[in-house]
């Protein structure tokens, strides 16, 4: 019973960390889109593609994921 018990613990804890990960990922993803955002309102010449990663393999495929690997500058 107990080895249940422990073994469900474990998995809750895991299910918390996967869920705070994803929030940490969607938050990064938001605040780079809030700059580009907010950088075109102002009238900034933006290179949207670079700050979203295209022609990055890897950055492309963390967006189709839904996981960005950075928040790119």
């Amino acid at each position: 019973m107990a080895m249940l018990i422990g073994s469900q613990g474990i998995q809750m804890i895991r299910i918390r960390h996967t869920h705070d990960d994803y929030m940490w990922r969607a938050d990064t993803k938001i605040a780079v889109l809030r700059e580009v955002i907010e950088r075109l309102e102002k009238g900034e010449d933006v290179d949207v593609e670079k700050m979203l990663g295209v022609g990055n393999e890897k950055e492309e495929k963390s967006w189709e994921e839904g996981m960005p690997l950075s928040a790119p500058r």
